[in-house]
């Protein structure tokens, strides 16, 4: 069977973004401290682990802007969420332009805004553009 050109073509930007990811793969895979999160605690800030473990009960609520904690394998997109939206918690959707070239949008709903509001983070994953997307991780300040 003879390979087209397309398929060459194809073959060679699959093989390039696999050599492109495997770093960032690398660098995330795994919990540095060892400790593996359940499910319940998969979406819950840093601190609010932290004070779990330590056994405080002081809750901080978010009074500040949300942003994206994190995007996968990011390439200048951003997101930024008002302390209003938040406040509001009433479903929104975002666009996470940024720097890049190309655009995605992002749905956080009523329940993601209460977590965000409880100081928690939560992973949601934008819109398809260009053959990706990109799970973005939001959290409060």
């Amino acid at each position: 069977m003879q390979t087209t050109r397309r398929e060459a073509l194809r073959a060679m930007t699959m093989f390039a973004g696999t050599l492109f990811a495997l770093p960032h793969l690398s660098g995330c895979s795994g919990d540095p401290s060892g400790d593996n999160l359940d499910d319940e605690e998969q979406g819950e800030s840093e601190e609010e682990l932290r004070r779990k473990k330590d056994g405080s009960t002081a809750a901080a609520k978010c009074t500040d802007n949300a942003r994206d904690k994190t995007i996968s394998f990011n390439h200048g997109h951003e997101l930024r969420v008002s302390k209003e939206d938040v406040a509001a918690g009433a479903a929104q959707t975002y666009s996470i332009g940024g720097q890049a070239d190309h655009s995605h949008s992002v749905t956080l709903t009523a329940a993601h805004f209460t977590k965000i509001r409880a100081n928690k983070s939560v992973k949601i994953t934008s819109t398809d553009a260009f053959g990706h997307s990109h799970v973005v991780t939001v959290s409060c300040g």
